[in-house]
């Protein structure tokens, strides 16, 4: 068991969620502001189904956050 499979299999006791483990695992980036702390949408995602499962990407450059969550949904449906 890798180490975050251990994280999610923890979050999941803590939640009461076990055995609904999530197909990706978007980690955001958070900035400081005037106002409080602003999402800069997720930056890093751990591929955990599928034929990428155990793969960590990361946003492309001038990517959207909602383009990189559909680009890493993709991968966990993909066929190799």
């Amino acid at each position: 068991m890798n180490t975050i499979e251990r994280r999610v299999k923890a979050l999941e006791g803590k939640s009461g969620r076990i055995g609904t483990k999530p197909d990706v695992i978007y980690i955001c980036s958070v900035a400081p502001s005037p106002d409080g702390p602003v999402n800069l949408g997720p930056k890093l995602a751990y591929i955990l189904k599928g034929p990428h499962a155990g793969t960590q990407q990361s946003c492309g450059e001038g990517e959207s956050g909602d383009a990189f969550q559909v680009r890493c949904s993709a991968m966990v449906d993909a066929i190799k």
